[in-house]
Order: structure tokens, then C-alpha cells, then sequence
């Protein structure tokens, strides 16, 4: 399932009352480990706004609230709010389980490795020190 969040917010101008609501994938901003996108710059885009316009000026002057998400977003929607730390952890977490599963399929035949924890903790474990070691490797290249 897709990692969406639906945006929602209203404004008036020039007598005109603008209720914006979008459905933004937010799967590429988590995949880059970066931060929330500008809500106001895609509300803009999708509805047809200039970021250079008086509406858009005014758009800024309210908060989009998230009104629903789907997917693992879903869990860390709170009253109008994204734990977007919370969830790029999640997700961090998850692809670090997708891989030891692949491994663990591919070279130990195991499909589930909720049944061995002890073995899942220790895959888990590999796989972060291989990831820390080989960023500190990166890290230093860079020096």
C-alpha cells in the first residue's frame, strides 16, 4: 500500500472562497530520508496557483492540515499532524526487515524469521554494522 497523506486547506480571496484538498505520494520524500515536502507549494501546483500570486500569499497565511493517510503513514496521523520522524524511522526499519528477509529466505531457506527472533536479532544486527561500517568508510573517503 502507498504512503499518501490527503491535504486539506481553505482560504478567501477577492470574495472567493477556496476549499484545496490533494492526495500527495509521500514515498519518494521518505525513500530521499528527507523532510516534509511544501504543502503549500503542492497544494499550489495541483490547484493551479502561481507562487508568485496574491493567492498563493494568502495560502501560506493558513495551515494545511493532513485529513487522512494511507499506509504506514495512517499510524503516525495525529489530529491534523504527520510524525514525520516517527514514520521515516518506521520506514528505515521496515526496509532494514525486508532485507535480512530476503536473506534469510535466500540463504538459509527461512521464510519466517518472527518464529527465531534470536536469528532475526542477529541478522539485524549484521546488517547494521555492515551499513554503519560502510558509511563511516564513506565518511572518511570524504575527509
Amino acid at each position: 500500500m502507498p504512503d499518501t497523506i490527503t491535504v486539506a486547506l481553505e482560504f478567501d480571496f477577492r470574495g472567493e472562497h477556496h476549499a484545496l484538498r490533494s492526495r500527495i505520494d509521500i514515498a519518494p520524500y521518505l525513500r530521499k530520508g528527507g523532510s516534509l515536502p511544501d504543502l503549500h507549494r503542492l497544494l499550489a501546483r495541483d490547484h493551479g496557483f502561481d507562487l508568485y500570486s496574491y493567492e498563493y500569499e494568502l495560502m501560506q497565511m493558513e495551515t494545511p492540515r493532513i485529513i487522512d493517510a494511507e499506509g504506514l503513514a495512517r499510524e503516525y496521523l495525529r489530529e491534523g499532524r504527520l510524525d514525520w520522524e516517527g514514520l521515516r524511522a518506521a520506514v528505515a526499519e521496515c526496509r532494514e526487515h525486508d532485507a535480512i528477509r530476503a536473506i534469510a529466505r535466500r540463504l538459509l531457506d527461512i521464510d519466517d524469521l518472527h518464529q527465531q527472533p534470536r536469528l532475526r536479532d542477529a541478522l539485524l544486527a549484521a546488517y547494521r554494522a555492515g551499513r554503519d561500517a560502510t558509511l563511516a568508510r564513506a565518511s572518511s573517503e570524504g575527509d
